[in-house]
């Protein structure tokens, strides 16, 4: 098509359409400058343009020189260069002539809507520095320009799903957008055979992204339960032969495919995926896919085989300075086996701005000017002062100033010898640069990195420090710009650990494998410090695969226990002398805690005040608040919390309160077999309010018959002695109060025996630590100073998709919908005896098929799965 020329303006929509210049008898230094208007008429979006240019040279001299090779064009978008010509060669953008403009020049992300306009100028620019074989020339040049169409794939087809996956409902088609933008296919079409469906507005794909068009968007979200957009189209899918085509704009066709059921994917729970995404839309560039169900919204199974992915990792719930755990769930999708699971714990060693001395430091670095020589004392600096250092006076603290030089320089660190990631800012807020080579130990580690203007490259490397010291050299290969430059730079110290498995991987009968598998693994941080730290997971299949590493942060919260703070300790007598008192008061000391301890109508509301909680011990005098009304009052109306901690059955404190009250009015303060069993079952308590925390005891156990209406059984509500508990007392407003029994002392098979009222065991002192915490806090990890910015808990994070999904303790510790039972009951509700009748049947496929995690549950039964009837065969 030839291009459309209209003076000043250029309607994209009419591809191409053009501009003449026309520049005659011009000379050297001569400078023609022309704005245009780009516009768009509809009826879609443009996002990409080629300018190509094309030119008729007048040589009156007929010496064979060429114009177009010294005539240099400088284009302004918007405001913004796009290219460089011999006035702004110190920017850093390349040049173009007219003749090299003949070969095309591209430039994305142009964002000319439909209705919209934009301004481009073009400077044509005649070299000061050409010869007199030019004079006299003239030189007509058309420029070009001609819309892109958008990168935008068909990626995947599921055109006969079974009852499983949906049914003929569930048909649906998944188009992939290769630009590194998102685009709006408002206005496109989809053609399915002879039917046609043309995309709506906010028909947006996100940049690398997918969108799905499905027969039955709500069908497809409930058994797919992934986050990309759905957008509800009826498709008619043939199951034998059909062909689909994508049209853009004028009916421009992006991409067709005709598939035929040879291809595959007829109705055996698989789908059609396209092998090579920038492949043709033949045959042998599809295959059926590898996994049930297909792999919506994410990379098709049939490139390269990946390993085993990991799905959800929970940081631990930390605090300070204990070793906790790591857990993973890890779905091995292809069967392909796991061999071995790695977590790599990165903690912030040390960080570093690059800056002039003048500028503000980044919170957190170390400032780095080009006078900060390396000396032993000082531990890091230049072995040479670099060329110069610079602020831009834009950006964030550690991105506006840099460092930089047209020579090597070395940057030394002391470190312990071991592993580290070391993450290089590379790039410059005004200018560009180019071919930047980064050195460790001796091994290049970054090689020709470019960067444009206002771009700055977080680029990490790993390496490997055994001489207590990490030599690095920043150097420039040479090329327009002959500097490199750099912002600063953060080391992170890496612990490895290779994570053992607690659950294996789920296998069934042959009817079974088909569904994804999975394992839990864990592992153990040593005495994690205080701050964020981010841990990557590696996962090894029995093939030598290895995954993408999959990322996550935590952080370990600074509390106030281990810190400081005041506890009131009411004593049985003056000396506070008794074994189980000797000991507690002991181990609060060591934990950083002031204690003051006197006998229990000693103290006086006044001095009370100053102290952050009251601890009575002993269930007698020293806990019958009724001797106290200072105390009383402290508690009851003024919100002061309230330990008690008893060596045998009854609570005192709690009887003069009416927290044992039971639903018909009495009291009883020696109904309960008072002592906490393990630590775990602490773990759901907490509530904010008060709490008795209870195991049931052949002896005595406190039974839902003898609970008061405002006392909440959380466990089960079984009054079966053996039972264990956890109780909540609703208290309204009245300060936070635990219970604490040291009526037993040990562990043994799940719970604790012994007589020992004082063994203060690692047990025993975590459920102080946290009943402490929760006592002055309202948590289990103590009172937070540095909070964690993501949620999650004190201390924890978990990974998962926002909106409809939340995070769930269940053995998976995996993303769950709302709408779910856990594991344990879905498991429970699917085998044995709850599986004989159809009703049965259909509650158990109501409640656990489409969610993945769960559904091995109800599979896990052949009875039912025969019954169902519709099954995929084993891949």
């Amino acid at each position: 098509m030839s291009p459309v020329f209209a003076g000043d303006n250029v309607d994209l929509s009419l591809s191409p359409g053009g501009v003449l210049f026309e520049l005659d008898d011009i000379k050297p230094g001569d400078v023609y400058t022309r704005t245009l208007t780009l516009t768009n008429s509809g009826p879609i979006h443009i996002y990409g343009i080629n300018l190509t240019t094309d030119y008729f040279n007048s040589d009156p001299d007929d010496d064979g020189s060429d114009l177009a090779d010294v005539l240099y064009v400088e284009l302004v978008y918007e405001g913004m260069k796009l290219n460089g010509g011999p006035q702004l060669l110190g920017d850093g953008l390349p040049p173009l002539t007219i003749k090299e403009l003949t070969e095309g020049y591209i430039w994305d992300n142009v964002g000319i809507g439909i209705g919209s306009s934009k301004e481009l100028n073009i400077t044509i620019i005649f070299d000061q520095s050409a010869g007199n074989e030019y004079q006299g020339d003239s030189l007509e040049v058309n420029f070009t320009f001609a819309a892109l169409a958008p990168e935008v794939v068909i990626s995947e087809i599921m055109y006969n799903p079974t009852r499983l996956w949906g049914g003929s409902n569930n048909e649906w088609i998944e188009i992939y957008n290769r630009d590194d933008e998102p685009i709006d296919m408002q206005g496109w079409t989809l053609n399915v055979g002879v039917g046609r469906f043309t995309f709506p507005e906010n028909s947006v794909i996100p940049a690398n992204g997918y969108l799905i068009i499905s027969g039955d968007q709500f069908i497809f979200n409930y058994i797919y339960d992934i986050s990309c957009p759905v957008i509800e189209a009826s498709l008619n899918l043939d199951n034998d032969d059909e062909t689909i085509s994508l049209k853009y704009g004028n009916e421009d066709i992006l991409d067709f495919v005709s598939y035929d059921d040879d291809w595959g994917a007829d109705g055996n729970c698989k789908t059609l995926e396209k092998i090579n995404l920038n492949g043709s839309s033949e045959g042998d560039n599809w295959e059926e896919s590898l996994i049930n169900g297909g792999s919506p919204c994410s990379e098709n199974s049939i490139n390269d085989q990946e390993p085993p992915i990991i799905e959800n990792p929970k940081a631990p719930d930390i605090f300070l300075g204990q070793d906790q755990t790591i857990t993973v769930n890890v779905s091995d999708l292809y069967g392909s086996g796991i061999d071995e699971v790695l977590v790599e714990d990165l903690k912030d060693y040390k960080k570093f701005d690059f800056q002039p001395d003048t500028s503000p430091v980044e919170s957190g670095f170390i400032k780095i000017t080009k006078s900060t020589l390396y000396i032993p004392s000082l531990g890091y600096g230049w072995s040479n002062s670099p060329f110069g250092s610079r602020d831009r006076n834009i950006g964030s603290d550690l991105e506006r100033d840099l460092i930089f030089g047209p020579n090597n320089r070395e940057f030394k660190v002391d470190l312990p010898n071991g592993d580290y990631i070391v993450t290089v800012l590379l790039g410059d807020l005004s200018y560009s640069h180019d071919n930047m080579d980064v050195f460790a130990e001796g091994d290049l580690k970054l090689d020709d990195i470019s960067t444009s203007s206002g771009q700055i490259e977080w680029l990490d490397f790993f390496v490997n420090v055994n001489d207590a010291t990490l030599n690095m050299e920043f150097s420039d290969d040479g090329g327009i710009d002959p500097n490199w430059v750099s912002e600063g730079l953060i080391i992170k110290s890496l612990d490895n650990y290779t994570m053992q498995p607690v659950k294996g991987t789920i296998m069934g009968s042959w009817w079974f494998t088909h569904m994804p598998k999975y394992a839990t693994y864990y592992t153990i941080v040593e005495e994690p410090v205080e701050g964020e730290h981010e841990i990557r997971f590696y996962v090894k299949d029995n093939l030598g695969n290895t995954n993408d590493d999959v990322k996550t942060t935590y952080y370990v919260d600074k509390t106030e226990l281990g810190i400081g703070g005041k506890i009131a300790y009411l004593c049985h007598e003056n000396t506070c002398n008794s074994g189980t008192e000797t000991k507690i008061i002991g181990w609060l000391r060591d934990q950083g805690w002031e204690v003051d301890g006197k006998k229990y109508n000693s103290w006086i509301e006044s001095e009370l005040n100053d102290y952050d909680i009251m601890i009575c011990s002993d269930q007698l005098e020293a806990c019958d608040i009724s001797l106290n009304s200072d105390i009383y009052d402290l508690h009851k109306n003024q919100e002061k919390p309230l330990v008690e901690i008893s060596d045998s059955r009854s609570a005192r404190a709690a009887y003069n309160f009416g927290y044992t009250n039971d639903r018909y009015g009495y009291n009883r303060p020696s109904t309960t077999d008072l002592f906490v069993t393990e630590t775990d079952p602490i773990t759901v308590g907490y509530f904010g309010e008060t709490q008795i925390f209870s195991s049931g005891n052949s002896g005595s156990v406190m039974m839902d018959s003898d609970l008061g209406t405002e006392v909440i059984d959380l466990a089960d509500f079984n009054s079966d002695s053996g039972e264990s508990a956890v109780f909540k007392v609703d208290l309204g407003s009245n300060g936070r109060y635990a219970w604490l029994s040291w009526f037993n002392g040990y562990s043994f098979f799940g719970r604790f025996y012994g007589t020992d009222p004082s063994d203060l065991n690692s047990d025993g002192e975590e459920i102080l630590r946290r009943i402490i915490n929760w006592a002055q806090c309202g948590n289990s990890t103590g009172c937070e100073i540095n909070s964690n910015p993501n949620g999650g808990g004190n201390g924890g994070v978990y990974v998962c998709d926002e909106g409809e999904k939340r995070c769930s303790d269940d053995i998976l510790q995996g993303c769950q919908d709302n709408s779910w039972l856990d594991l344990e009951d879905c498991v429970w509700g699917c085998s044995g005896d709850t599986c004989n009748s159809p009703m049965s049947f259909w509650s158990c496929y109501r409640e656990c098929r489409y969610n993945r995690n769960h559904i091995e549950a109800c599979f896990n039964n052949y009875y039912w799965m025969s019954w169902f009837g519709n099954y995929c065969p084993e891949t």
